[in-house]
């Protein structure tokens, strides 16, 4: 069952970890690497030099980095976000995964769970 958060305002059914994630993004033909800087089983937040307008869909490639290994996830997004950043130097945006396999979900699932064990110690 997918942990709540308590924070009355939070509407996401996930916890999202924070961290410095590095995901390729690639649309009409373009690709760009960026940092993200929030990741969940629903989806990422990540910084970009440029602007992606809402509901645009995007293919991306996530590295879950862990010590013994790399995994990488494929799949797309829906840009579900997209704010102008404090330093107008650059955009947040948000995406939700649209079909992460099944595979890739249990992979992320463990990533996160790993993730959050080892900020609690």
């Amino acid at each position: 069952m997918p942990e709540e958060t308590e924070t009355f305002n939070e509407k996401r059914l996930f916890a999202r970890i924070q961290g410095n994630f590095k995901i390729s993004l690639s649309q009409g033909g373009g690709q760009i690497e960026v940092p993200a800087i929030d990741l969940s089983l629903s989806g990422l937040r990540f910084r970009s030099p440029r602007n992606i307008p809402l509901f645009r869909e995007v293919a991306l490639s996530l590295d879950l980095k862990e010590p013994d290994k790399v995994t990488e996830l494929t799949c797309n997004g829906i840009i579900v976000r997209s704010e102008k950043g404090d330093l107008e130097d650059y955009y947040n945006i948000a995406l939700t995964f649209i079909d992460l396999s099944d595979q890739d979900k249990n992979h992320l699932a463990l990533f996160l769970e790993k993730f959050q064990n080892r900020q609690t110690k």
